[in-house]
């Protein structure tokens, strides 16, 4: 489940990415045409969409900068038991030993 979290980000971001490119590249398209001012969103009237996108985007920028941070030490505390629990299946701890270290990682 965490996999597809990541590919979606991934998208999220690779989308986000090239619609930037795109908004880049578009005067170009226009650059040689005899109209002086390439057809900016329809002549200004989306320009309440043009707001709303925006607001979007620093919305998923933010969703994910945190996401990113609150990622790691979630991935760390899960390494951590599954490590417990190969060493517990291998015979290296006894069953009263990952108890308790399992209720120190949770603690924490």
């Amino acid at each position: 489940m965490k996999k597809s979290y990541e590919r979606i980000g991934i998208i999220i971001l690779v989308l986000i990415f090239l619609g930037i490119v795109l908004r880049m590249l578009l005067p170009l398209l226009y650059a040689g045409d005899t109209y002086s001012y390439y057809p900016h969103m329809f002549g200004g009237m989306m320009f309440p969409m043009g707001m709303i996108g925006m607001g979007i985007f620093w919305v998923l920028v933010v969703l994910g900068i945190i996401w990113f941070i609150t990622k790691q030490p979630l991935n760390q505390s899960n390494n951590e038991l599954s490590n417990l629990k190969k060493r517990l299946a291998n015979g290296e701890i006894s069953l009263e030993e990952y108890e308790n270290i399992k209720k120190k990682i949770n603690e924490v």
